[in-house]
């Protein structure tokens, strides 16, 4: 079991290198969904449920998290290796039954589960379990424990439960009162797991100096690090710092291919830098047409920016 709560932190895209990692005893919940639709291609329906192959498996469906009858394969999947008493399963049917467009919501089952994979030293149970109690879902309210549980997960360098942690104390939510230094210390342990919403937070907190002394610098390197995972707010970030030149050196050509890929991933406020790129050549060859063009999508989409910019040049 202890396989299965030992996270590597490096970014996978390549099958071969995830199910290896996943042999030797580390799982990677970080890749971007490009490379986890690539790999679930790669893989297909030729699993052998009582291998490693199978929590892979599961796991990359779930992260898309696009089509229902993938969703569904996951369902009868999990309830199969559930009754063989893989572990990772009791999880996934604890997500399922918490909120999913499969099987209708129990919170008392999910919470069922979510014990199951606890009592079996599965660290995302752990996780889970923390949650539900510290909210109410599924079990009797109990605030401390939830608290030990959380605080379990974390000794076993789950990141998504110092996010968690660090997350309610930025915001004074999930009965933990606002403490800024504290939450900075949680959200910094997840961040350098590279968790990417861990990231993304905190660079907002170096950016804005808030818990931390303020370093624009360093909130550039936590954007950054977010802008790897496909976060689209932070390719934006990325973006104005390269095409103004504040902080890091300016890098047109960096700055444009930030703006494409969130435009390419249908992000529409990413449309208008985009545009202002076309327009003045930044970073790409000068095509007024061109910049025209993603400023006439990024106003259909009702985005301001793209508004002002067709009314101003155009």
């Amino acid at each position: 079991i202890m396989a299965y709560y030992i996270y590597n932190l490096q970014l996978i895209s390549d099958l071969s290198q995830f199910k290896s990692n996943v042999n030797v005893g580390f799982i990677c919940n970080q890749y971007s969904l490009d490379s986890a639709e690539k790999m679930l291609k790669e893989l297909g329906d030729n699993y052998d449920d009582s291998d490693t192959e199978a929590y892979v498996y599961l796991q990359l469906l779930i992260k898309t998290r696009k089509i229902k009858q993938r969703k569904t394969l996951v369902l009868n999947l999990a309830k199969k290796l559930a009754l063989k008493n893989f572990v990772p399963a009791f999880n996934v049917l604890g997500y399922l039954y918490e909120g999913s467009e499969v099987v209708k919501s129990n919170l008392n089952v999910a919470a069922d589960y979510y014990k199951k994979a606890h009592e079996n030293g599965f660290a995302i149970g752990t996780y889970n379990l923390a949650r539900c109690y510290i909210n109410g879902y599924g079990v009797e309210y109990n605030f401390d424990l939830g608290v030990k549980l959380l605080n379990e997960a974390i000794s076993k360098n789950y990141a998504p439960a110092m996010y968690y942690l660090g997350n309610s104390l930025l915001k004074g939510i999930n009965g933990f009162t606002e403490n800024h230094s504290e939450a900075f210390k949680y959200i910094k342990m997840a961040a350098n797991q590279t968790y990417c919403y861990a990231c993304f937070v905190c660079g907002y907190m170096f950016a804005n100096g808030i818990g931390v002394e303020k370093n624009l610098t360093t909130a550039y390197g936590y954007y950054e690090k977010a802008a790897w995972f496909d976060d689209n707010d932070a390719r934006i970030i990325v973006g104005n710092f390269n095409l103004e030149g504040k902080y890091v050196p300016q890098n047109y050509d960096r700055a444009f291919s930030y703006y494409l890929d969130a435009a390419n991933a249908g992000y529409y406020p990413a449309y208008y830098n985009v545009g202002l790129c076309y327009y003045h050549g930044y970073g790409c060859y000068k095509d007024i047409e061109r910049a025209k063009e993603w400023w006439l999508k990024g106003n259909s989409q009702g985005d301001e920016f793209c508004h002002k910019a067709l009314n101003k040049y155009f």
